[in-house]
């Protein structure tokens, strides 16, 4: 766990294997089970969900497999139980969760599934949060997300202000040299930083990529709070675990005398 905690602290993120295979594959088998029911036969490989499903099939397709995904009793501690040892090693016992499980479906050359360069902290979300994504398929080469390292981030984060009116995708232009592809195995998980820069491009492979994502943080740590907003406990997340002394505090009323 040293070494995991010695390279987040360094990368803000970090690539490894699942710890609950079993799991994972409950996950997994629902993307299979709902493309299934949608295409009406059987899929061959998950890779090649693009020769089944087009281009304007996988928004709808998209919508059905998030809802069969939200839909599964206890998905939030079995989504964590991927990771954890991580997680618990990073938050400790106090841990909230993203209310809702998130995936991506990148088929080769879907331009509508390109996600531009983005950090997870400049749509209000905490910067005490990281983000566990797992690969649901091979991830890999320009199917893959890509990742810019905290100095690069810093750099692109000095840099918005100069490209207020040319906009984020000229800005990742003048900065993808420096972005760093996060292939991932089949099951492996990325846990990243919301403070670093991230997306995906057109997937010029001939594999399509799927991968979940959900949000974790401290259940203690701050919120976004400059103005009101909606990235905040009870409309985006919500606790998963409390320690006992929280629960404690929590049930504790001030005007009772012990």
């Amino acid at each position: 766990m040293s070494v995991f905690l010695d390279t987040f602290e360094r990368n803000r993120y970090a690539v490894f294997p699942n710890a609950q295979p079993e799991t994972f594959a409950r996950f997994r088998k629902v993307f299979k089970d709902v493309a299934e029911e949608f295409v009406g036969y059987p899929i061959e490989d998950l890779n090649l969900l693009h020769k089944y499903v087009t281009v304007e099939q996988i928004n709808p397709l998209r919508v059905k497999i998030f809802n069969a995904l939200n839909a599964l009793p206890n998905w939030k501690k079995d989504y964590y139980s991927l990771a954890a040892d991580q997680l618990s090693a990073m938050f400790g016992p106090d841990i909230s969760i993203q209310i809702k499980l998130c995936l991506s479906i990148q088929m080769p050359n879907d331009a509508g599934s390109v996600l531009m360069m983005h950090s997870d902290t400049m749509s209000g979300q905490s910067q005490f949060e990281c983000v566990l994504w797992t690969a649901v398929t091979d991830a890999f080469d320009s199917n893959a997300m890509y990742i810019f390292h905290p100095p690069e981030s810093q750099k692109i984060y000095d840099a918005l202000p100069s490209y207020q009116h040319r906009g984020m995708n000229e800005l990742f232009e003048d900065n993808k040299k420096d972005a760093v592809i996060a292939n991932a195995k089949m099951g492996d998980c990325i846990l990243f930083s919301s403070t670093l820069f991230h997306g995906n491009q057109l997937n010029k492979t001939d594999k399509t990529r799927i991968s979940l994502n959900c949000r974790f943080k401290s259940l203690f740590s701050p919120e976004y709070a400059a103005v009101p907003h909606e990235r905040t406990t009870g409309t985006f997340y919500e606790p998963l675990f409390m320690s006992p002394v929280t629960k404690i505090g929590l049930a504790y009323n001030e005007n009772i005398l012990f």
